[in-house]
């Protein structure tokens, strides 16, 4: 090839790379206008605050440190936190570096293919199924899988630097490579697999290995490299193989840890075995006909015998036959696919899912390179082969761009994605949860309800579904069925902390005070670090008329977290009432610059502040500022706070002002129907006429 063939087949492969990249950014388009999930992405970004953060120190050393999401992946961490000091919690920029890294990794599998082969429009092909296959919608859409996408980065970074190193072994350019595979095995531990792929690539299209004769189907890239025995190309691995060894090690103990490996307590080994089997042939169907794509597939429990077997003899056969067929290519693509996904497969069950979309990511690589060298050396004598195969790769990609797309359209939000799981798989409880939560965010509770009850129908000993039906029937006003749903809970589950406090706040509602206390001690009880339950069962102890009890609720609430608004504000009005006023002061004030927008806590002290008996806690002028900022907070629309404003007036001396501010308390509370509350009000204008402010204790 002479130096304008070489300029010529460059250009070529600039031109693919431009329009595989234009390619993916229509397909993908979308995404910019997708929000986050309430699947994963609240625990990686949303509701994470060392994510929200942004890139802090600390945040770099928990990233480091930390084991959340059952992994230990702090690249992919370090990565979301530059998203938000870049973006904040904009989703639709997280969504669209999601893209770009796919994009990235799809230009870079072209062109080290293409580097390792010497064939531009094979690699071509199957870099374009690689960055438009539906399949791989669920790793570039999802928030929560942008560990997909960077370690998938790291991966076509590490070919890169292999296929270098391979055309100039030097120990720098070995380091490269371990660089980019640790790295990778930072960003998720997938790549463990990545060493095994690496003497599959010796093997072709590298032909590294010993014999020195060339195969028939060896690529056309030049120089070709020396032939290596293969006891030195294991040897050569060997630092690469400890990386992934160790990644191996820590991922499991990880994984064991935090209670995310099932295996021994949920699956048998003969389940696991079956439904890994089942689920390889499974990943090849979806590939072939990429139909009824769910984020989550419900794992049966058990195959059929007929299904098992059909899918273990379907894998022989095709082990078989690329062993037969003396085309390494093929050998080597379906080895790719059957090696990568075994992290995966579920032979270790980590999670419920049968499967997972995002699982092929890697993987399908293999067989894409099986297709598209396969097809063209099966075309290699037609006529117009060019033009024939060209126009059959462009329906092909067509296809995938269109399914990717409509494909896309089910992660606009919570709602959308579970709502399409639900339409195209059966008994999917994860589905039915994350719908009925999404529509409780949403504050629509009939429609949670429901989700709900179909998880319960599924699993009738579901603590979470039961917790959140429970607070559903709470939010819809229903209390009665919502102290229902609790008590079953604690029935299943008597040490419930959730459970007991929850049962208290709806019997609170329904007035049932001594039960909701006794409800409030146990949650406290059991769990010591939180401090509503404290605060609350105070606040029933109040009711029940017994003040020092409260008082010690409300010390509790404090000592578990000092800088409780609430509480201050609750133990500073009652230490009032015992007479204690400097100390009530001292806890209002405390209250109020914790919490200083708080109309409630404003409105708090400046009624003490314009109502005391004492002269000396009085101040008529500090009072109106308070005042007049609740009810600037509420634009003029709460009466009991136009009622305090009077009160303030009234001892600051402006009467006049006092009448009238006490007469649109009056009117507000008539029309909102408080009787109680215009009545009082309307006492209160009376001694305003009169000159008089009024005074607590009169």
């Amino acid at each position: 090839m002479d130096e304008s063939d070489k300029q010529s087949h460059w250009n070529r492969a600039d031109l693919w790379c431009v329009l595989l990249a234009f390619a993916t950014l229509a397909a993908y388009w979308q995404t910019g206008a997708c929000g986050f999930i309430n699947y994963d992405d609240d625990l990686y970004v949303t509701e994470n605050p060392r994510v929200l953060a942004g890139l802090t120190w600390g945040g770099f050393l928990w990233a480091f440190a930390n084991t959340t999401a059952s992994n230990w992946h702090p690249l992919t961490w370090l990565s979301h936190m530059l998203d938000v000091q870049l973006f904040g919690a904009n989703a639709g920029a997280h969504h669209v570096v999601n893209v770009v890294l796919h994009i990235a990794s799809a230009v870079l599998l072209l062109l080290v293919l293409r580097r390792m082969t010497g064939a531009l429009g094979r690699s071509a092909f199957v870099a374009a199924l690689f960055a438009l296959h539906p399949l791989h919608v669920e790793s570039v859409a999802w928030v929560a899988e942008r560990k997909d996408v960077l370690s998938g980065l790291f991966w076509m970074l590490t070919l890169w630097a292999y296929a270098r190193y391979v055309e100039r072994p030097r120990a720098g350019r070995y380091a490269l490579v371990a660089l980019f595979l640790a790295l990778g095995l930072m960003a998720k531990p997938v790549l463990v697999t990545l060493p095994f792929v690496l003497l599959l690539l010796d093997y072709w299209p590298l032909n590294r290995l010993m014999p020195v004769a060339l195969p028939a189907d060896a690529p056309t890239a030049s120089p070709p490299p020396a032939r290596v025995p293969f006891k030195r190309l294991l040897v050569e691995k060997i630092p690469l193989l400890a990386l992934a060894l160790a990644a191996s090690a820590v991922t499991f103990l990880v994984q064991q840890k935090e209670g995310a490996v099932g295996t021994l307590e949920k699956y048998s080994l003969a389940a696991r075995v079956a439904n890994a089997l089942v689920a390889y042939v499974r990943y090849l169907g979806k590939m072939i006909c990429p139909e009824d794509l769910s984020v989550f597939y419900p794992h049966p429990g058990a195959w059929a015998g007929w299904q098992m077997g059909g899918a273990a003899v379907a894998l022989l056969v095709i082990t078989l036959a690329t062993l037969a067929v003396p085309r390494r290519y093929l050998l080597v693509g379906w080895l790719w696919f059957l090696g990568t996904l075994v992290p995966m497969i579920g032979l270790v069950q980590v999670g419920f899912q049968a499967m997972a979309d995002r699982y092929t990511y890697l993987p399908l690589i293999g067989p894409f390179v099986m297709i598209s060298w396969g097809v063209a050396e099966l075309a290699g004598k037609w006529p117009r082969r060019n033009i024939l195969l060209g126009a059959a790769s462009a329906v092909v990609l067509a296809g995938c761009l269109v399914a990717t797309w409509r494909q896309v359209r089910h992660w606009q939000n919570s709602v959308t994605l579970f709502t399409h799981a639900l339409s195209v798989t059966r008994n999917n409880l994860p589905a039915h949860y994350n719908l009925g939560k999404a529509h409780f965010m949403l504050g629509e509770m009939e429609p949670a309800i429901a989700q709900f009850n179909a998880v319960l129908r599924l699993d009738p000993k579901d603590e979470v579904a039961l917790n959140n039906l429970g607070g559903a029937f709470h939010r819809l006003g229903l209390y009665a069925q919502s102290t229902n749903v609790f008590a079953e809970l604690l029935r299943l589950n008597p040490d419930n902390a959730a459970a007991h406090f929850n049962r208290g706040v709806s019997l609170m509602a329904l007035g049932d005070f001594p039960l909701a206390a006794t409800h409030f001690a146990a949650a406290a009880r059991l769990n010591p670090g939180y401090p509503t339950p404290p605060l609350n069962l105070g606040k029933m102890l109040l009711r029940l008329g017994q003040p020092d009890q409260a008082a010690a609720a409300f010390a509790e609430a404090l000592r578990r977290n000092p800088g409780y608004a609430e509480a201050h504000s609750q133990l500073g009005l009652l230490l009032v009432t015992q007479g204690k006023t400097p100390d009530g002061l001292a806890h209002l004030r405390e209250s109020l610059r914790l919490r200083p927008d708080s109309p409630e806590v404003l409105n708090n002290l400046a009624w003490l502040l314009a109502t005391h008996p004492d002269a000396a806690v009085r101040d008529g002028p500090q009072a109106i500022r308070l005042a007049q900022r609740a009810c600037e907070l509420t634009a003029q629309r709460a009466p009991n706070l136009l009622g305090t404003l009077a009160a303030a007036y009234a001892e600051a001396g402006q009467f006049t002002n006092a009448v009238q501010t006490a007469a649109q308390a009056i009117a507000l509370a008539e029309a909102a129907g408080q009787a109680e509350l215009a009545a009082a009000n309307k006492k209160l204008q009376t001694l305003y006429q009169s000159g008089q402010p009024w005074r607590e204790g009169k």
